[in-house]
């Protein structure tokens, strides 16, 4: 399949205001809260209320996307274990790679005293390789199914280890 198929029960056009505010504030909060909790640490009352209003927001968001006639993620994707699956091994890897993009400019200026333009060339193989082969990936699973980027993606990632 080359592109999702439109519900005909969705309104065309129709703009989930609510469900952007509430994922907004959601987001938002928890952006907050770990940020302050490198300062501030794990038990300060402002972490913990961020936390707390992130736990609420996403909860009523959840709900918000539920009840919606246009969610802006339609929950009924994760009904497919395929999707939740991928997913799951999606966000793996992007907080394995995002992990990496902000440790290794620390581990290159810090341990191996690197300018910062000798940084940027050091990291810019991983960062544009990424960018070609999400191209590609791209293409291949629409032309097959996403299982055969992600298991060369993981093949890749494993013998880079």
């Amino acid at each position: 399949m080359r592109y999702v198929i439109a519900d005909k029960k969705t309104p065309q056009g129709s703009f989930n205001f609510l469900g952007q505010i509430v994922g907004i504030v959601s987001i938002a909060s928890l952006t907050f809260s770990l940020i302050e909790v490198g300062r501030l640490g794990w038990t300060s009352e402002i972490v913990l209320s961020g936390l707390c209003i992130f736990l609420l927001t996403f909860i009523l968001f959840l709900v918000i996307e539920h009840r919606s006639l246009s969610p802006m993620f339609p929950l009924m994707f994760f009904k497919s274990r395929a999707f939740s699956v991928s997913m799951a091994i999606g966000i793996i890897l992007n907080i394995g790679f995002y992990g990496q993009l902000f440790f290794l400019p620390l581990y290159f200026q810090q341990l191996r005293g690197y300018s910062v333009l000798m940084t940027g060339f050091a990291v810019l193989p991983q960062t544009g390789l990424a960018a070609i082969a999400s191209y590609f990936c791209g293409k291949v699973a629409s032309i097959s199914d996403p299982k055969l980027p992600m298991v060369i993606g993981l093949a890749i990632g494993a013998y880079c280890r």
